[in-house]
Order: C-alpha cells, then structure tokens, then sequence
C-alpha cells in the first residue's frame, strides 16, 4: 500500500477521534440536562423527551467509540502496508450509520431547546440554568455533527482512493 493510502488512513482515525470525542461530550451534556429534569420535573413532558434523546445519544455515543477504535485499527493497518480496502469500505458504512443518527438527534435536540423555551415562558420556575445547559448541548450537538460529516469525508475519501487504485 502506498504512502497516501496510509495518510488518509491515519487523517481519517483522527478525524473520527475528534468527533467522537465530540459526541462523547454532547452525550454528557444530554446526562446533566437529564438529571436536572429528573429532580425538578420528573415525568412531565420535558423529562420524557430528553430521556428519548438520552438514550438515543448513549447508544450512538457508544457507536461511535467502536468506530473510533476500528478507526485507529484501520490506521495500524494501513501502517503495516495490510490490506484494508474491506475494513475501510465497513467503517464507511458505520461512519455513515452514525452521522445520520446523530443528524436525527440533534435535530431532535433543537426541538426540545424550542419545547423548553416555551415552557419557561409559561412557568418561570424552569431554570434559567437549564436553558444555558440545552443552549449548549445544541450547540455541542451541531460541533459533533460537524465533526463527524468531516470524519465520513476522509472515509469517502479512502474508500474511493481504494477503488482508483
């Protein structure tokens, strides 16, 4: 395998490091938004739409450290010249598994950031702490995204390298 292929093995292991780190994050911004719901509106609406959104971030979160390590793997790989072009095409498919997950749930993060700011409209004892703390969780949720449509960038990347070599 040559050098290129290598480097965009390894560009792609770090790309897919940083927006798992990323998801990582907003998965614990969704655990703090959830505890403080737990404890001050336990089983109103609010508390029921973040514990849908937490559940569907952990999972993804949980995802996206195994991409993660396959990513790194397929670095090593590429490294020792192994053939990868199968491993690349797969991690491709999850890269891309994972990018349309987190698309859904940050999409259903800003609903919720809309659904709480009504409802502190209405009751101002929601507080003021929890908005900030949505506010950043969405803006954490679109830096993943980003990140992680960088990240299925590189693998398209590989693969096509692979499929032109």
């Amino acid at each position: 395998m040559n050098e290129s292929l290598s480097n965009l093995a390894a560009v792609y292991a770090a790309n897919t490091q940083m927006s798992t780190n990323a998801i990582v994050n907003l998965a614990s911004d969704i655990s703090n938004i959830y505890s403080i719901l737990n404890a001050t509106n336990y089983k109103s609406e609010l508390y029921v739409e973040i514990q849908v959104i937490g559940s569907r971030i952990n999972a993804t979160a949980y995802d996206a450290e195994l991409l993660s390590q396959a990513a790194m793997e397929l670095s090593a790989m590429a490294a020792e010249s192994l053939e990868i072009s199968k491993k690349a095409e797969a991690l491709f498919s999850d890269t891309k598994s994972v990018r349309e997950r987190l698309t859904g749930i940050v999409d259903q993060l800003i609903k919720f950031e809309s659904l709480i700011v009504r409802k502190k409209a209405v009751n101002p004892l929601i507080a003021g702490d929890l908005i900030t703390l949505v506010h950043s969780a969405v803006s954490d949720g679109i830096n993943a995204k980003l990140l992680i449509e960088l990240a299925f960038k590189s693998i398209n990347t590989l693969v096509a390298a692979f499929q032109n070599n």
